[in-house]
């Protein structure tokens, strides 16, 4: 039987061994090479990211300038966004910001909310939040059940309404907690109280939700020119809502009428930065004090 030399066995061996090593570089290569490629892919995100959140901050920083001028009218747009009427010798004029702009490396759009042309979560009586719910399309012992409930949320007394909720029925829930018994600091809060679903609170694909048309900021007035149709009809009725909305396809009102206002001094602002794809959004609720605005409610943003 012939035997194989010595000699090949080890060059054999040899290169086994090398092809090894070779595959065994190849992959530690490849890993340095994805770990490089992954880290500098996240090192390029946190950057756009960071300059996606100076851009939200300078879209704020611009809606604060608008709410900080000298106006004497809140008035609605077409989108439902709030829009400020200066006095002038002709009457009023509209000043119109440009609310969407490119700044270095992205882009700049905030939006102006009205609160006064919302529900006002703390001073809101029964029927009105009732019909709110209604128009929402919520069944009508849920609306009572909601109505009554954030009436015993914001009130200081522990007796549950008809329909509503005091600690007894918090404290037996999943996640139990209690009844606040004061008023409401954030529209936040309303979706913790008795019968407000995920579904009523955000709404869903074919309706509003209800934080679209509730406020905890404000006097409780509200705005005849940028209140939603639903809200003049929870709040002064279905008659004098279709009066009011009349009036304000050919304008806008100069003077308050039926108990209703036409300026605000409490408004939210939705503020976005993007940059390659890249957005952070912001949210504030400011205050006009005179002329200046201060910010009451701040969410430092988020990725999207």
């Amino acid at each position: 039987m012939n035997r194989i030399p010595s000699w090949r066995t080890e060059r054999g061996f040899s290169f086994v061994v090398s092809l090894f090593f070779i595959v065994l570089l190849m992959t530690i290569a490849g890993g340095l090479a994805y770990r490089v490629r992954a880290e500098a892919s996240a090192m390029n995100n946190f950057k756009d990211e960071t300059q996606a959140y100076y851009l939200a901050v300078a879209g704020l920083n611009r809606a604060i300038a608008e709410i900080s001028g000298d106006f004497a009218l809140v008035v609605g747009a077409e989108d439902g966004s709030a829009l400020f009427a200066v006095k002038n010798d002709e009457g009023y004029s509209i000043l119109r910001a440009e609310r969407e702009f490119a700044l270095g490396d992205g882009t700049v759009s905030y939006s102006i909310e009205d609160e006064r042309g919302k529900i006002n979560l703390n001073t809101a009586k029964r029927e009105t939040l009732f019909e709110l719910m209604r128009l929402l399309s919520v069944d009508g012992a849920d609306s009572g059940t909601i109505a009554d409930a954030i009436i015993d949320w914001r009130d200081e007394d522990h007796d549950p309404g008809l329909e509503g909720a005091e600690d007894d029925y918090y404290s037996s829930v999943n996640s139990p907690y209690g009844a606040k018994d004061d008023s409401f600091d954030s529209t936040g809060e309303a979706a913790l109280v008795k019968g407000m679903t995920k579904e009523v609170f955000h709404g869903t694909d074919d309706t509003p939700g209800a934080r679209a048309f509730l406020t905890a900021y404000g006097d409780g007035k509200v705005n005849i020119n940028t209140a939603d149709e639903k809200v003049l009809v929870a709040a002064l009725g279905a008659g004098t809502a279709a009066e009011i909305l009349s009036r304000r396809g050919t304008g806008f009102f100069e003077r308050p009428v039926h108990g209703g206002e036409v300026t605000s001094g409490v408004f939210s602002i939705t503020s976005r930065g993007t940059v390659r794809g890249l957005e952070v959004a912001l949210s504030a609720i400011v205050e006009k004090r005179g002329d200046r605005a201060v910010v009451r409610y701040f969410n430092t943003g988020r990725r999207s």
